[in-house]
């Protein structure tokens, strides 16, 4: 078993204060910002140090693998204080059958489950890194170990590792994959300061060295963030491994339920053979030859890359040798027959077919021919950016003539670049480079299609997997936890997880990635509610990327903390969301880097103990109307606590360029908007079904946690009445010593008087009265001690109170909240009677 060390249980005070300021414009929710070490080994045990926001009374940790557990750490009981456990430590378990990778960790709390952060398990002994911020301080670092540590602002952390001459081994430092904000920059140097290679970015933002030693000697590894940066948020796993590192594998992809023969390219590879010079920037890579059966297998680690390259159908395969494994490599899955590109010619292929080429050079363009059906879509696809991050392809279509003379003419007729959007937004980013076209032939007829990197890059590793089918239109779903914070409000996005406090509502923001030419509206559900949870179902409308689903709560709620699935039905098309997190909270999402990704599950949280500050209730949530009218919403007002300054309430949900809201006193109770479903300037209506909420803004005056404040005073009373039993004790204990002292000089007198016969029987009596005087004395003065000690534990329990009546302190917070989903079905206006 490893313990987090001094260095890692520092990050409790710094995290707390960051999660503070980041969270001060909403209510309290808890927020799982940091786990120190991030990993373990499989089949050992490791205690983690958490730190966060509103941690303070969590309960255990959730992991996405089933082989992971959490242990809470006992604390042994005192005089004044009952058994209990650490408040933020925790033993954590790995099963030895959990295979190595990232998987995901959430802290159970008072208020509810944070949103996920990463763990990793690896094969390896793992450490955690002490002050090494000078070459003379650096750690010794064993082949094929794991060092968790993280980087300090302004510093270099040294490690040193023993090499024989021609060993080769990969270093690696993980950040970006376990939601670190660390821009890890490595460099390696022999004894006499000589430094041979250093690295940055080179899986996603994490980089990577593959070191050949030229002597036998002790390399310095110096690591830090690049722009130096640091602190808690900047954890780090560093590996210094001679097990395999895959950096490609030809073919990219292969038919589902098959088993396919594949070339792996890389370093360390099990009998691998040089002799093809692949070279990756100055590195030669070796080959070997493999058979791997392609299976849809359950996925419970995350995979490297953004959203996109998640979403892509496919399996993570790991080479092992020795029994150390490879870093994983994905493999995709091919639904059409595949055809292998021929590089430097043009090539004739037939539809439906996968093409699996690559951008060999700069500036490489590859052309194929087909022949097509005019008026018959064809779905043209290409996945390159999503196998390997980098590359920006771009395609062109070309109709083939032939004229009078038998010349061939070609005529550009359709392109794209970068056609999968951004659909989350500044608040929610995830985009892809790679090209895709709905393409209709204008007529029966011959095509020439050209595809190229933008970038102008090119080399052995680029490969591209090119899709064409006749188009069969399909979509993917992203869902995530949403805090709809005003319009106008901060820059600032905070990591939120889906809280309902008791009678109130929280919101999920539903992303569609549309494909294939799809277009049609989709219909958004919410499964696995628990009794007391409501969710409408929403519409996507047609051609829109996303939709905002409300789920609300009755007073009458019990705690429950569980997952939920949000599903996504189109005609006969049914898809799961894939549940998304941020990975870390930021300040100016204009200046700061934003990485969201996909998760393991969808975390949903109900509390009956705290109520809803502000719950809007509109007097009915389904209207019908007809198109050109006006539609007025009455609703009333609940509050749970004082409001400071005038709330607005406002429509959320339709696409108005100013939505309608009204402005109301502070003790108002009621209150009404008008909605005009015509074609205006500000919302251009039309005939359907229409869903929105109401969404009020204000500032409350809120106590925060009362409960800890009862608890805490519970505590004092508790300790106080201790105090005055001790006291109690303590004064009996003294009132005994006199007596006790009386008897002896008693027996001593009579002693001194005594006959030469008595002697021996009251010399006796007098060492026994003596003992007794002695152990007054003694128990008069533990019970002393014994008071001191309970004026500690009373001053301990009054500062905590002090602490917890600090926290529930009233104070003015903004404060957002949305009312249930309201239906609005718009008639057609009626035409006029023919004459």
């Amino acid at each position: 078993m490893i313990s987090s060390n001094t260095r890692g249980r520092s990050i409790l005070t710094t995290c707390l204060l960051i999660g503070a300021s980041l969270a001060k414009a909403q209510l309290p929710h808890p927020d799982l910002q940091t786990i120190f070490p991030q990993g373990g080994q499989a089949g050992q045990t490791v205690e983690v140090v958490i730190g966060g926001a509103e941690l303070g009374e969590t309960t255990g940790l959730l992991f996405s693998h089933p082989g992971i557990k959490c242990e809470q750490i006992p604390t042994e009981s005192t005089e004044f204080t009952p058994a209990g456990h650490k408040a933020l430590n925790y033993l954590i378990s790995v099963a030895p059958d959990v295979a190595p990778g990232v998987y995901e960790v959430v802290a159970a709390t008072r208020l509810g489950m944070t949103a996920p952060r990463a763990f990793a398990v690896s094969s390896f002994p793992e450490r955690v890194h002490q002050v090494n911020h000078s070459p003379e301080t650096a750690e010794e670092v064993p082949i094929n170990t794991v060092i968790n540590g993280h980087a300090d602002a302004a510093a270099v952390d040294h490690y040193k590792v023993s090499l024989k001459q021609g060993q080769r081994v990969i270093i690696r430092c993980e950040a970006e994959i376990i939601d670190s904000r660390m821009d890890g920059t490595i460099s390696i140097a022999d004894s006499d300061g000589h430094e041979y290679k250093s690295d940055r970015d080179t899986s996603g933002r994490d980089p990577l060295l593959d070191f050949t030693a030229p002597r036998d000697d002790h390399y310095l590894i110096r690591v830090h963030d690049f722009t130096y940066a640091g602190g808690v948020h900047y954890p780090y796993r560093l590996i210094v491994t001679d097990a395999p590192h895959i950096d490609f594998i030809d073919p990219p992809a292969g038919p589902l339920g098959s088993t396919g023969k594949f070339k792996i390219y890389g370093r360390n590879l099990p009998g691998g053979s040089p002799g093809e010079g692949i070279r990756l920037g100055h590195e030669e890579l070796e080959s070997i030859e493999v058979e791997i059966p392609l299976n849809l297998g359950e996925t419970l680690e995350l995979q490297a890359g953004g959203i996109y390259p998640s979403l892509v159908p496919g399996m993570i395969w790991r080479l092992e040798s020795n029994g150390r494994r490879s870093n994983p490599i994905r493999i995709g899955f091919s639904r059409f027959p595949i055809i292998k590109g021929n590089e430097g010619q043009e090539q004739a292929i037939q539809i439906p077919s996968e093409i699996h080429a690559r951008f060999d050079t700069k500036g490489d363009l590859d052309q194929y021919r087909f022949e097509a059906k005019g008026g018959q879509p064809l779905w043209i696809e290409c996945i390159a950016s999503r196998i390997r991050a980098g590359s920006d392809s771009a395609l062109w279509i070309d109709h083939v003539t032939v004229d009078a003379e038998g010349i061939e003419r070609f005529k550009e007729i359709a392109s794209n670049d970068d056609s999968g959007g951004n659909p989350g937004g500044l608040d929610f980013p995830f985009r892809t480079n790679d090209c895709s076209l709905l393409f209709t032939p204008p007529s029966d007829g011959s095509y020439r299609l050209r595809i190229h990197d933008y970038t102008g890059g090119g080399g052995p590793a680029d490969f591209y997997r090119l899709i064409i089918h006749p188009g069969a239109p399909d979509y993917d779903l992203v869902a995530t936890a949403w805090y709809a914070a005003p319009p106008k409000a901060t820059k600032a996005i905070s990591r939120y997880s889906a809280l309902i406090r008791r009678g109130g509502t929280t919101l999920l923001r539903v992303f569609a990635i549309r494909r294939n030419g799809f277009k049609s509206s989709i219909s958004l559900s919410v499964q696995g509610l628990p009794d007391g949870i409501d969710c409408p179902p929403v519409i996507l409308p047609a051609g829109k990327e996303s939709a905002t689903l409300v789920l609300y709560g009755t007073e009458d709620v019990d705690n429950w903390q569980g997952f939920v699935r949000v599903v996504g039905t189109a005609g006969d098309t049914t898809r799961t969301a894939r549940p998304g997190t941020i990975s870390w909270s930021i300040g100016n999402r204009d200046t700061e880097f934003t990485r969201s990704r996909l998760s393991c599950q969808l975390p949903l949280s109900v509390t009956a103990d705290e109520p809803a500050p502000l719950m809007i209730q509109p007097a009915s949530d389904h209207y019908e109307i007809t198109l050109g009218e006006k539609l007025e919403i009455p609703f009333k007002i609940e509050k749970s606590m004082g409001l400071k300054g005038d709330l607005v309430i406002a429509v959320h949900g339709l696409p108005h360029t100013k939505p309608p809201s009204v402005k109301l006193k502070q003790d108002a109770g009621e209150g009404k908007v008008e909605i005009t479903f015509g074609s205006t300037a500000e919302f251009k209506a039309a005939p359907g079904l229409w869903t929105f909420s109401l969404r009020g803004e204000s500032t409350i005056k809120h106590r925060h946690n009362l409960s800890s404040v009862e608890r805490a005073q519970a505590e004092e009373a508790r300790i106080i009445q201790l105090e005055k039993e001790t006291q109690k004790e303590a004064e009996q204990s003294k009132s005994e010593i006199a007596p006790a002292q009386q008897a002896l000089q008693e027996a001593e007198q009579n002693l001194a008087a005594a006959s030469v016969d008595a002697r021996e029987t009251l010399e006796k009596l007098v060492s026994d009265k003596k003992l007794l005087f002695e152990e007054a004395q003694k128990f008069a003065a533990a019970a002393e001690q014994k008071v001191k000690r309970a004026a500690a534990a009373r001053q301990k329990a009054s500062e905590h109170l002090k602490r917890a009546h600090d926290v529930a302190k009233e104070k003015d917070r903004k404060h957002t909240t949305h009312s249930k989903l309201i239906t609005v079905l718009v008639h057609p206006a009626p035409t006029d009677a023919p004459k």
